[in-house]
């Protein structure tokens, strides 16, 4: 029903209506503008103008309608369709193209009474029904989240679902998507007949391996229907062309259904990403042979930090370091005596145990460090120089006029940043037992952080026991006592292990060892290792002589394939970086070269990944039909077979509880925005002038 307000008090009608009388009475009451005898003219004339004045004066009060309108919603039915791989591997092309020209039918016959929705799914959501079955892997939580997400709010009368009812990728669908109240009718696709098959189920292993190490990769090997038959299983490194078995292991089936798990032991001897292949030889009578291999990719790094022990003279402190060191494999450890022959520049950090010692000057080999930014730690004792030492670094100054030791103690200092030890060493490190510490008087220099100062007779000093120091790009670490190998045993005698002084030295190690990238040029990848349905993303950066971040000149890259296919792309400009979506790309290894000019000169980097494949879709051929029924059990559907999809419609037609939705919904309208009531006052004015200038009005 429809009523008319206004914004302000109606009783200012009275008003309008008064001004429009006034406004005709001026104008026709005793004013013979028109000249004729005819009365009625008159007063037609003057119902016009009173009209017309009293309407647009009652315009000015800002009226407005309040109505209702009702809208009918029909019911949603949702298609959703599985167009993973595994869908027609057990189906034969006549029983697929039937099936889609029997599904596209039941949603032709719905379209009259309900609103139908058609999807595909598989590893995302694609709109309407594909005609081919691509998708490498089975997502169908993700479909019914996508369903809940998108029409929950609405009329969702049914979810049709035409699966095999395997999934590879994301929740159990039975207990995913417990919100969606709609009822859920499967369509049983593939065969749920137990067919002979010998299969590898999963592998398990390891995607980065450090070069050097041994790993294991995990084999699951699952047969049905195969009692008695025999196989092998062997594990090949792939180089391009070139296979070279790595391992095998023979199968015996013994029982149906079989499984059964085989670990193999791999060398990492090589660095760079290495591609296997684990194959399973077919048992007699095998049809599906898809599901009896798998490729996997180790991504295998050379991240080791080479680190140079070097000794004025054997002494316990070297192996009680080296031994903290070794524990971790992001450690090659080299021990070296003075006078050895060593090529310097072949470390990232070069410990200086009690060097320079007299007769023994490391100036030359400090130079050669200098020039290759390699950091360094001394370790000072009774043998050290201490005039030497004072001479061959910037963070701390010693004097003394005796070689004499004091016996010290640590005490942590709180300002200390540089990186975290764990609350168990903070404590311990009070109860150590002293350490030999030359005598003399110490003077820091500026750049220096102090970890833990001198105890001396239980008297805390402001002297340097441990501390770092950093000049440019050099970092600096300086013990000013020997003796830690008691530490190492002291800890071992209380906790029958050495995880906290190992603690202490590997966190030393690593920060003075860790090089920070200067690289003016730079391009990152999220990971080494992709899978074929992801797409391959790749971020750069580029930095000025000031070390700011620019993007004014273009960035190109070429990505080439082991056939040296090169694919060109111009990467984006995203605030201050760049950026590229390179898509999708087959199986393989990979390498690209990206450049850019900036200031006349060329930069350039280069880098390498891979693509793995996706076969999980493959594992398993043998329709699981108890997750439809499961999910239509649950809320309140049925599954049936590709033949019976006609039936269908009657199904959900008959249900009460699918049915339209009337909305009533109430809607205010200002009078002023409704345009028929413009022309009619146009209209109106219209014909009172031309009713006027006919009769012989002015």
């Amino acid at each position: 029903m429809e009523n008319l307000s206004f914004l302000y008090p109606p009783v200012y009608l009275i008003l309008c209506g008064a001004s429009a009388l006034a406004v005709t009475l001026i104008l026709y009451y005793r004013n013979k503008i028109i000249p004729t005898t005819h009365r009625w003219q008159q007063y037609l004339l003057g119902s016009l103008r009173f009209l017309v004045s009293f309407l647009l004066a009652a315009l000015l009060l800002s009226p407005f309608l309040k109505y209702q309108t009702s809208t009918i919603e029909k019911p949603i039915i949702v298609f959703g369709a599985d167009v993973s791989e595994s869908v027609p591997a057990r189906m034969k092309p006549e029983q697929v193209d039937n099936y889609q020209r029997q599904l596209n039918q039941l949603a032709n016959q719905l379209s009259g009474d309900y609103a139908i929705h058609r999807l595909s799914f598989g590893d995302g959501i694609h709109e309407g029904f594909s005609d081919s079955f691509a998708d490498p892997v089975t997502d169908i939580t993700q479909f019914l989240d996508y369903v809940y997400d998108q029409y929950n709010d609405q009329n969702l009368g049914a979810v049709i679902l035409a699966s095999d009812g395997l999934y590879n990728e994301g929740k159990n669908p039975v207990y995913g998507s417990k919100n969606l109240k709609a009822p859920v009718y499967g369509i049983l696709l593939g065969d749920t007949t137990v067919q002979k098959d010998a299969r590898i189920e999963n592998v398990y292993y390891n995607d980065i391996v450090y070069l050097g190490d041994r790993f294991q990769v995990q084999v699951d090997v699952q047969a049905d229907a195969c009692d008695g038959d025999q196989s092998s299983l062997q594990i090949f490194l792939v180089e391009g062309e070139n296979r070279t078995r790595s391992d095998q292991a023979s199968i015996s089936i013994n029982r149906d259904p079989f499984f059964q798990s085989h670990n193999f032991i791999l060398e990492a001897d090589k660095p760079g990403i290495q591609h296997f292949r684990i194959a399973l030889a077919p048992v007699p009578g095998e049809e599906a042979t898809s599901n009896n291999y798998k490729d996997i990719y180790v991504d295998v790094l050379d991240a080791r930090q080479n680190v140079l022990l070097l000794a004025s003279t054997p002494h316990p402190d070297l192996a009680a370091i080296r031994q903290s060191l070794e524990k971790n494999k992001n450690y090659q450890v080299t021990t070296k005596l003075f006078g050895d022959q060593v090529d310097i520049q072949d470390y990232d950090l070069v410990v200086f145990d009690q060097l320079p010692a007299p007769g023994k000057s490391i100036t030359a080999l400090l130079k050669t460090m200098n020039d290759r930014k390699i950091n360094r730690w001394f370790i000072l004792g009774a043998d050290t120089d201490i005039n030497a030492f004072n001479q061959v670094q910037n963070a701390l100054s010693i004097t003394t006029q005796i070689r004499n030791t004091d016996e010290v103690t640590g005490e942590l200092q709180n300002s200390f940043g540089l990186f975290n030890l764990s609350d168990a060493l903070k404590d311990f490190l009070t109860e150590m037992p002293p350490l030999q510490s030359p005598f003399g008087e110490y003077n820091l220099r500026a750049g220096t952080t102090v970890l833990m100062n001198q105890v001396i007779s239980k008297v805390e000093t402001n002297y340097p026991l441990w501390l770092f120091h950093q000049d440019g790009e050099l970092k600096t670490g300086i013990l000013t006592a020997e003796g830690i190998w008691k530490w190492r045993l002291y800890d071992f005698l209380n906790h029958q292990d050495h995880q906290l002084i190992d603690e202490l030295i590997d966190k030393t190690v690593q920060y003075l060892a860790l090089q920070e990238d200067k690289r003016q040029f730079r391009v990152y990848l999220p990971k080494k290792i992709f899978r074929e349905n992801e797409i391959v993303r790749m971020d750069a950066e580029l930095y000025n002589q000031s070390y700011e971040l620019v993007n004014d000149p273009d960035v190109f890259i070429s990505i080439y394939n082991e056939k040296r296919e090169e694919f060109r792309f111009t990467m984006d400009r995203r605030g201050l970086q760049y950026t590229l979506q390179a898509g999708y790309f087959p199986e393989g290894n990979y390498t690209y070269r990206a450049t850019t000019t900036y200031n006349n000169e060329e930069l350039t980097f280069n880098g390498s990944f891979s693509i793995q494949p996706v076969q999980l879709e493959m594992y398993n051929l043998t329709a699981d039909r108890s997750v439809l029924e499961s999910l239509a059990g649950n809320r309140n559907g049925k599954v049936v077979l590709p033949d019976a999809i006609n039936t269908l419609s009657e199904q959900i037609k008959a249900r009460q509880d699918v049915k339209p939705v009337a909305y009533a919904q109430s809607v205010t309208q200002p009078l002023l925005m409704i345009k028929w009531l413009f022309f009619i006052l146009f209209a109106l004015a219209t014909i009172e002038w031309f009713l006027r200038r006919f009769w012989g009005g002015y």
